[in-house]
């Protein structure tokens, strides 16, 4: 049940994000990216994105904006971790 609960925050992200895109509101997209991000386990998330449990956390600074790289991992971590994965 919890997994199920899970699956459905990540779409619920997902289908934030792609809503602020489509509106273009990037920095609409960039507080629901860092709002998601802070509510990850930490180490998960790094692995998941290839980068350090370090790189996470400089992620979430306001100061930091994503490269396109990191930003299509962490959709993809959103896909799979909806997904169950």
């Amino acid at each position: 049940m919890a997994n199920n609960g899970i699956s459905r925050m990540h779409a619920g992200f997902s289908k934030a994000i792609l809503q602020a895109l489509m509106e273009g509101d990037f920095e609409a997209v960039i507080g629901i990216y860092r709002a998601h991000l802070r509510v990850l386990n930490r180490t998960h998330a790094a692995k998941a994105l290839h980068v350090s449990r370090q790189y996470v956390h400089k992620m979430l600074q306001p100061s930091n904006t994503p490269s396109l790289r990191t930003f299509a991992s962490f959709m993809r971590l959103l896909v799979q971790e909806g997904a169950g994965d």
